[in-house]
């Protein structure tokens, strides 16, 4: 994902100039459906966090950790995409004094937007080869700590900011008090060399990474079972089946993953080559939707294929039904006693 924004090149110059009655990043409707798509992804993906650390079984497991974080990812970049187009659809471009810099440069540029989009995608990855490690090198993965864990998404949200800072760097507010998106450090080539870099690292090397990821996990676990399976009876089976849905949920994510960013990166990818696309397109706001879309159906996802999160969503709906009754019942006694006195 980039910035929505338009860019074309002066002859003399090495920046980017867009004329001030250029048409807007989205039109009503497009802002509509994104802030939409980004408050269902934001709304499901905290109710599926808090389910999953509220169950302190899981919250502690290091196979589950990346799990849940990874609704933290799609919770925070459904956030940030939520309060970035809802600040863009007010405020617009036109900004004053030091508040009009910072927005500029991370709300208006897509940036923080950026950040979040960044994280679930490198977790999403991090998870694939932390599948693979568990299927693939067990002994190994069992040595791994909870800090190793952490460290990893600290490393996640590091690496993302940092990808993300060119593309603030790059807006300006020109002397109209306009926000306008530049090249990075002044270059086109620099600005399209970062494009790349940043759609390859990720997007293009972690969908590689994945696929290579669960095809072998998938292959070291068919022959495992065809070798194993007559000795070791039911205890192997279930040990794989319980083993195979968390790789089965996370490869799903991936499946889902792949095929809602690729629109997205392919625009990007072919506006970086120099290939005549604009931002303000149609097809570009179609495809930064379908991307938030990722967002809102991993939560069904979770829902679907982790019995663990089925039983307490159960559990607190019927805890919640409970207590409704209860309630019921109170205020049909309370009524019944204050009919009563007038009798």
């Amino acid at each position: 994902m980039m910035s929505s924004v338009s860019i074309t090149e002066d002859p003399q110059s090495t920046e980017a100039v867009l004329p001030l009655d250029k048409e807007p990043i989205f039109t009503p409707t497009d802002s509509a459906l994104l802030i939409a798509l980004a408050f269902t992804g934001a709304f499901t993906n905290m109710c599926v966090m808090l389910t999953l650390v509220s169950k302190k079984s899981l919250k502690m497991r290091s196979n589950w950790i990346l799990v849940i974080h990874q609704s933290f990812t799609d919770f925070t970049s459904s956030v940030f995409v939520f309060f970035s187009y809802v600040t863009i659809h007010f405020q617009q471009s036109h900004v004053t004094g030091t508040l009009g810099v910072v927005y500029c440069k991370l709300i208006w540029s897509e940036a923080l937007c950026m950040v979040g989009f960044f994280a679930s995608s490198l977790n999403m990855t991090c998870l694939a080869l932390e599948r693979f490690i568990m299927v693939v090198f067990p002994s190994t993965y069992h040595e791994a700590s909870l800090f190793k864990v952490k460290m990893t998404i600290v490393f996640i949200w590091t690496l993302s900011i940092v990808l993300a800072i060119p593309t603030g760097f790059s807006s300006m507010i020109d002397e109209h008090d306009f926000c306008q998106y530049g090249f990075f450090m002044g270059s086109m080539h620099l600005h399209q060399i970062y494009i790349i870099l940043a759609n390859c690292i990720t997007f293009y090397i972690p969908i590689l990474l994945m696929a290579f990821s669960y095809s072998y996990i998938f292959k070291v676990v068919r022959n495992r079972n065809r070798m194993l399976h007559p000795e070791a009876g039911p205890h192997l089976s279930k040990f794989s089946r319980s083993h195979m849905n968390l790789i089965m949920t996370s490869a799903l994510m991936t499946t889902l993953f792949v095929v809602t960013w690729t629109p997205n990166q392919l625009y990007n990818s072919l506006y970086s080559y120099g290939f005549p696309l604009t931002y303000n397109d149609k097809w570009y706001s179609l495809s930064l939707m379908v991307v938030q879309l990722s967002s809102c159906l991993n939560p069904l996802i979770y829902v679907i294929k982790i019995k663990e999160l089925r039983a307490a969503i159960m559990s607190q709906t019927n805890c919640l039904s409970r207590k409704t009754q209860v309630m019921d019942l109170a205020i049909i006694g309370r009524s019944t006693m204050d009919g009563g006195s007038y009798m």
